[in-house]
């Protein structure tokens, strides 16, 4: 068509961008393709052939369709792009939710898909392409060294006593003193393989770690409270000993477990929502400190 407009193999060339010979060429294949002649030549001017006539809406036709189905490619593909597939536990939902609120209140375009899992699950599927990131929790060091890591947040680690309780009404609490006691835990199903890291240490200092049913927060104190048990509780900052719910909590000193949050994601994947939503759980780690 081209070729038409300009009525020259020279100012089509340039206005393609391509090489005269290339533009012969092409011609060449399309005529043989057709079995038809559909330029007239001579040596002052190009002109379109009889045949060349007949084909010419045919070819607007082509290029019309072409760019519509480049629009519908680019359509399907940004709202592709659109949709964030995010992996999580079932638990610890509050601070992941605190940065998706805040990132859809700045960011209302794309949609957010949560999927559940385990560890390994999830892990499987951010490697496969079936998430875009993983929420989740990590012993402090641990990497995975094919996918990018950002932190979050440290989480540390506080126990939760009751009332009558023999730690009860002390002005702190370490390690060494629950040696012989019975802890309630989280079961860890989600992530078994940081909770056995974490838990290590305290079951090396004679701890009897008690399995919670759920790993929910006040399902665990509602487990630890209906038997008389101390429980941990994982906060951002390690609070002074204080009471709430009729329980003491303190700080656990000594060689303490401490969690991380982190997101993981693929190396190299440069979308506009999925580093915007990154950037969104990273900034909860300055919002924590």
């Amino acid at each position: 068509m081209t070729i038409a407009d300009k009525r020259s193999f020279t100012r089509t060339a340039e206005a393609l961008g391509m090489a005269q010979s290339a533009v012969s060429q092409h011609l060449k294949r399309l005529e043989d393709q057709l079995g038809l002649t559909l330029l007239d030549r001579n040596s002052r001017s190009v002109a379109l052939s009889p045949a060349g006539e007949a084909m010419l809406p045919h070819a607007h036709a082509l290029l019309a369709s072409e760019k519509a189905m480049m629009a519908a490619a680019r359509a399907i593909q940004a709202k592709s792009e659109a949709v964030v597939r995010i992996g999580a536990y079932s638990f610890a939902a509050e601070q992941r939710m605190d940065a998706i609120d805040a990132f859809q209140k700045r960011y209302p375009e794309p949609q957010l898909e949560i999927v559940y899992g385990t560890r390994t699950e999830l892990m499987a599927k951010l490697r496969e392409g079936e998430l875009d990131v993983f929420f989740s929790l990590s012993a402090p060091g641990v990497v995975e060294a094919d996918l990018d890591m950002t932190h979050v947040v440290r989480r540390y680690c506080h126990v939760a006593v009751p009332a009558g309780h023999r730690l009860a009404g002390r002005e702190r609490l370490s390690i060494d003193d629950l040696a012989g006691e019975s802890l309630a835990i989280s079961p860890g199903n989600q992530d078994s393989p940081v909770v056995s890291q974490v838990y290590a240490g305290l079951r090396a200092h004679g701890v009897q770690l008690v399995l919670a049913p759920e790993a929910d927060r006040r399902a665990i104190a509602r487990f630890a409270h209906s038997r008389g048990l101390p429980h941990l509780i994982w906060e951002t900052q390690e609070r002074p000993g204080h009471n709430a719910d009729d329980e003491d909590v303190y700080p656990l000193m000594g060689e303490a477990p401490v969690i991380d949050t982190v997101v993981y994601s693929r190396p190299g994947d440069r979308r506009r929502w999925v580093r915007l939503l990154i950037a969104a759980f990273a900034s909860r780690k300055r919002a924590a400190a």
